[in-house]
């Protein structure tokens, strides 16, 4: 069972994260069904981060980018921090220590990204 962990509202960004996800990938099958769930919020913005050193987990978001790019989603520089991955031919990606997916909203975003995130983060933890 996917763990889905509702942090704290207020100044905080809203965010949802996920463990235990497994081996991180997701079938044809699996991007198929995001692509088709998330396509309504077409021209979404997101950006991406990534574990460094950790190859496995370097190769879940890409596959992820590619569903929602697919689905018509916009994918930006991230904007999360200062320490990044510059990656040829792709956005700039940010950098962390999360072992998890972890989808962040800040506050003043709630009400403009709310239902797209709620959709994806629904489609990750199933």
């Amino acid at each position: 069972m996917h763990a889905l962990q509702k942090h704290r509202k207020g100044r905080q960004k809203r965010s949802w994260s996920f463990s235990d996800l497994g081996a991180r990938t997701l079938t044809s099958a699996q991007q198929n069904r995001i692509l088709t769930k998330v396509k309504p919020f077409a021209g979404q913005k997101f950006d991406a981060s990534v574990v460094p050193g950790d190859a496995e987990a370097a190769v879940f978001p890409v596959v992820v980018e590619q569903a929602l790019l697919a689905a018509g989603w916009s994918q930006i520089d991230w904007n999360g921090g200062d320490i990044v991955l510059t990656r040829q031919g792709r956005p700039v990606a940010g950098m962390g220590a999360p072992q998890n997916v972890i989808i962040a909203i800040p506050p003043d975003k709630l009400s403009e990204f709310g239902a797209a995130a709620v959709a994806l983060a629904h489609l990750l933890q199933h």
